[in-house]
C-alpha cells in the first residue's frame, strides 16, 4: 500500500460503507468477508482469509493496474483478467463501463465460487467468468496453499505440500484463440510467480495482440522475472515499473509501440 495511513484511512472512508471494519483490519489484522462501497457494489469473500481488504485498496484506491490513466474502459473493449480472485478487479472495471466485456480467470475452487457470487450479487452481466490456470502450456496443474490469504495460492507440476487442487491450464496463446480475438486492450495479471513462466513462452505476435499490459511481478517467488518481463515486452511495448512496498513485487505496465 503506497497512501499514507491517513490518506489512505480518509480513501476508504469515502469510499465504504463499512469502512470502520476495513480500518480495523488495516490496522490491527485480521480478516474481513465483506465489503460494501457507497455506490451500491458488494464483495463476499472467503470467511477466515485475509486479502480482501488489500485487494480492495490495490483496485479501487492506488488503481494499481489502471491508474494515472494508463486504462479506462471503452465501449467495445475486451479485457482479460488473470488471477481474478473474488472479481475485484473485473466488478471495478465493469462497473466503470456495462459496455466492456471481460474474461475473468479464476483456477482456484473456492475464490471462483465468490467471483461467481459477487457477479450475480451485483447483476455484473459483461464478466464472463472461467476456472482455469494460465500456464506455459496446456496440461494439468495443482494450485497449492501457501498461505492464509485468498491471495495465497501457486501453480505446480505436482501436488507437494499444502491443500491442492487439481486444475487445467492453457497458455496466453491458447487464451487468445478462445476468446476469439485478435485484440485485447487490456491484459491485467497477477498469478503469483506464474507469470514467469507465461511470458518465457510468449513471443511477440503473441504479445503484440495486447494493447496494454498490467502485470504484478513476483521476483520474491521467483527470481529474475521483472528481468525476463522487460525482455520479452521491449521489443513490443513501452514499459513502466512500479516497485511495491514489498520487496521484489510490483507492478509493470506496458503499452503498445
Amino acid at each position: 500500500m503506497t497512501y499514507s495511513s491517513v490518506r489512505l484511512y480518509l480513501h476508504i472512508s469515502r469510499r465504504f460503507r463499512n469502512f470502520p471494519e476495513l480500518i480495523q483490519a488495516i490496522r490491527k489484522g485480521g480478516s474481513v468477508d465483506h465489503a460494501s462501497l457507497r455506490n451500491g457494489l458488494q464483495f463476499h469473500h472467503p470467511p477466515g482469509r485475509d486479502g480482501l481488504v488489500s485487494v480492495l485498496v490495490e483496485t479501487w484506491i492506488e488503481e494499481a493496474y489502471t491508474g494515472s490513466g494508463f486504462y479506462v474502459p471503452k465501449a467495445g473493449d475486451l479485457v482479460l483478467d488473470i488471477g481474478a480472485n473474488v472479481g475485484v478487479f473485473a466488478i471495478y472495471l465493469a462497473h466503470q463501463n456495462p459496455e466492456c466485456q471481460i474474461i475473468a480467470i479464476e483456477p482456484f475452487p473456492e475464490n471462483f465460487e465468490y467471483l461467481r457470487r459477487n457477479l450475480e450479487v451485483n447483476r455484473i452481466r459483461n464478466v464472463e467468468a472461467r476456472q482455469t490456470a494460465l500456464a506455459a502450456g496446456t496440461c494439468t496443474g495443482y494450485m497449492v496453499e501457501v498461505g492464509t490469504r485468498s491471495l495465497d495460492h501457486v501453480l505446480r507440476a505436482d501436488p507437494a505440500g499444502g491443500v491442492c487442487y487439481q486444475v487445467d491450464t492453457c497458455s496466453l496463446g491458447d487464451l487468445l484463440d478462445l476468446s476469439g480475438t485478435s485484440h485485447v486492450s487490456l491484459l491485467k495479471m497477477d498469478i503469483e510467480g506464474s507469470e514467469y513462466d507465461v511470458f518465457a513462452q510468449a513471443d511477440p505476435a503473441i504479445l503484440s495482440r495486447f494493447e496494454r499490459i498490467a502485470v504484478e511481478y513476483h521476483d520474491n517467488l521467483r527470481p529474475n522475472t521483472l528481468r525476463l518481463l522487460k525482455d520479452r515486452l521491449n521489443s513490443t511495448h513501452t514499459v513502466d515499473v512500479r516497485p511495491s512496498t514489498l520487496p521484489g513485487c510490483g507492478v509493470i505496465r506496458a503499452q503498445l509501440l
